[in-house]
C-alpha cells in the first residue's frame, strides 16, 4: 500500500483539541508513531504486533481508555485514518475504472473505423482477414495459459517498494528463481516460504520497504547465515545465483 499512498492527512487543528490532547506526551508519542505503523500496513494492526515494536503498553492502555485508538478484539482501529484510507482507495479504484473504460471505447471506436475500410465483396481478403483473426485468436490463447511466473514484469529496482511487492518480483523473475531453486535443491514452494520467513524477518526489524537490490542481496545473505539452513550455501552455489545476480542487476 506504501506506494500508492505514502502519507495521510493531519491536521494540527482537529488534533489540538481531540481526546489525544488530554493524554500524556509519552502517549501522544506513542500515538504518532501508531498511526506510522497503522498507514503503512494499509490500517491492519493488531495490538500485540505494535507492542512487539513498541513495549509501550502502559501508553497505549490510555490512547485506548481515553477513545483515542478503539480496540476490537485484538485489532487496533484509528477512525480517521480508516476514513482517509477508505476514500483514497475508492479514488485510486474509481480512476482506475475510468482509464478502463475509456481505453475499451478507444478500441472499440478503432475497431468500427476499421471494419469501414474492409472490402465486403472480395472473396480473397475475407479469406485473408479470418486467416488473420484465427492467428490473433491463438496468440490470444497462448498469452492466457503462459504461466504468471514466465513473464518478465517491468519493475524499477532502484526505488524504494513494499517488501511484499518485492518478493512477489523475486517469485517472477524466472531466471533468478531458477538459479536460486537449483542452487538450494528447492522448489518453487519452498523458495515461496522461504521467502515469507525472510519478510518476517525484515518486519522484525522494522523494515518495510527496500530496494530490490538491497533485498535479493540481502535475502541471499540472510539464507547462508539462517540456523536453519542446515546445509549451508555451498561455495560453487553462492557463485551461480551471485553471478546471475551481478550480471542483470549490477548488485555486488
Amino acid at each position: 500500500m506504501a506506494k500508492e499512498l505514502p502519507y495521510f492527512q493531519f491536521e494540527p487543528a482537529e488534533y489540538l483539541t481531540k481526546d489525544i490532547s488530554f493524554c500524556s506526551l509519552a502517549a501522544q508519542g506513542l500515538f504518532i508513531n501508531i498511526c506510522s505503523y497503522y498507514w503503512q500496513r494499509a490500517c491492519n494492526l493488531t495490538k500485540d504486533q505494535i507492542l512487539k515494536r513498541l513495549n509501550y503498553e502502559e501508553e497505549l492502555n490510555e490512547l485506548i481508555n481515553e477513545g483515542v485508538i478503539d480496540l476490537v478484539d485484538d485489532n487496533l482501529i484509528i477512525k480517521f485514518l480508516d476514513i482517509q484510507y477508505k476514500n483514497a482507495t475508492k479514488l485510486s479504484l474509481d480512476n482506475s475504472r475510468k482509464g478502463k473504460l475509456g481505453g475499451a471505447k478507444k478500441g472499440n471506436q478503432n475497431a468500427r473505423k476499421t471494419s469501414q475500410k474492409q472490402p465486403e465483396n472480395n472473396p480473397k481478403t475475407s479469406h485473408k482477414i479470418r486467416e488473420d483473426k484465427i492467428i490473433e485468436d491463438n496468440i490470444k490463447e497462448e498469452v492466457v495459459k503462459k504461466d504468471i511466473n514466465d513473464i518478465e514484469i517491468e519493475f524499477d529496482k532502484s526505488t524504494f517498494k513494499d517488501i511484499e511487492d518485492l518478493k512477489k518480483y523475486y517469485l517472477t523473475d524466472l531466471r533468478l528463481r531458477n538459479a536460486f531453486c537449483s542452487s538450494n535443491n528447492f522448489q518453487d514452494s519452498k523458495l515461496h516460504d522461504r521467502l515469507n520467513q525472510f519478510n518476517n524477518h525484515l518486519e522484525s526489524q522494522s523494515r518495510f520497504k527496500e530496494t530490490f537490490n538491497e533485498y535479493a542481496k540481502h535475502f541471499l545473505s540472510w539464507h547462508r547465515k539462517a540456523p536453519d539452513n542446515k546445509n549451508g550455501y555451498q561455495k560453487k552455489q553462492k557463485v551461480n545465483a551471485g553471478e546471475l545476480l551481478k550480471q542483470k542487476y549490477g548488485i555486488n
